[in-house]
C-alpha cells in the first residue's frame, strides 16, 4: 500500500469549502477506522501474544514499521512524559504533511490511526491530537500528543490555538486542563 496523497488532497480541498472542522473530523474518523483494521492485521501476523501482552518497545516498532511500509512516514514514540499521562509521538516524512490545505495541521488521519492502535494497546479510550505539522515548513516533523479521554477537549483547544507540544504539555502540567 502506498499512501493515497492525491485522494486526500482532493477530498480536503472539497470538504474544506464547507468547513475546516468537518475535514478534521472526517479525516480523524477515517483514520480510526483504518487503525482498527491495522490492529486486526497486526494481531493476526502470527505472534504468540496479543499486542497488549507484548513489550511496548516491540509493539511500537511493529506499528512504526507498518506505517512506514504503507507510506505514511516514520513514527517515533517518546514515553518521557508517560508518568504525567502524556505520550509524545513524532512523525517524520508524513505523506499527509505534503497536502496543500487551508488548515495548519494536515495529519488528522494519522492521528486517528494511532488513536485506534493505542486505544487497543491501553484497553481504554485515549485521544491523539496533532499539535504541529511539518506542512507549514517550520519544522521537519509533526508532533502529536496522546492523552486520556478526559483531556480530549482541552488538548484539542490548545492545538487549535496553535500551541506546540511543549506549550500544550506546560498548560496541562500547570493544571489548566
Amino acid at each position: 500500500i502506498s499512501a493515497p496523497v492525491l485522494l486526500f488532497e482532493a477530498l480536503a480541498r472539497r470538504v474544506e469549502r464547507e468547513s475546516l472542522e468537518l475535514w478534521r473530523d472526517l479525516s480523524h474518523d477515517w483514520g480510526l477506522d483504518t487503525g482498527r483494521r491495522l490492529v486486526i492485521a497486526l494481531e493476526t501476523e502470527g505472534a504468540e501474544q496479543t499486542l497488549p501482552q507484548q513489550a511496548m518497545r516491540d509493539v511500537t516498532e511493529r506499528i512504526s514499521s507498518a506505517l512506514r511500509d504503507q507510506g505514511w512516514g516514520l513514527v517515533d514514540f517518546d514515553f518521557t512524559h508517560a508518568d504525567r499521562g502524556v505520550l509524545h509521538v513524532q512523525l517524520r516524512g508524513s505523506a499527509l504533511a505534503t497536502l496543500r490545505t487551508k488548515g495548519d495541521r494536515s495529519c488528522h488521519f494519522l492521528a486517528g490511526m494511532l488513536e485506534a492502535l493505542l486505544n487497543h494497546l491501553a484497553g481504554r479510550r485515549l485521544h491523539v491530537e496533532e499539535v504541529s505539522c511539518a506542512c507549514r515548513g517550520r519544522q521537519d516533523h509533526c508532533d502529536l500528543i496522546v492523552v486520556g479521554e478526559a483531556r480530549r477537549e482541552r488538548v484539542a483547544a490548545l492545538a487549535e490555538a496553535g500551541l506546540d507540544f511543549a506549550a500544550v504539555l506546560g498548560e496541562l502540567e500547570a493544571g489548566c486542563d
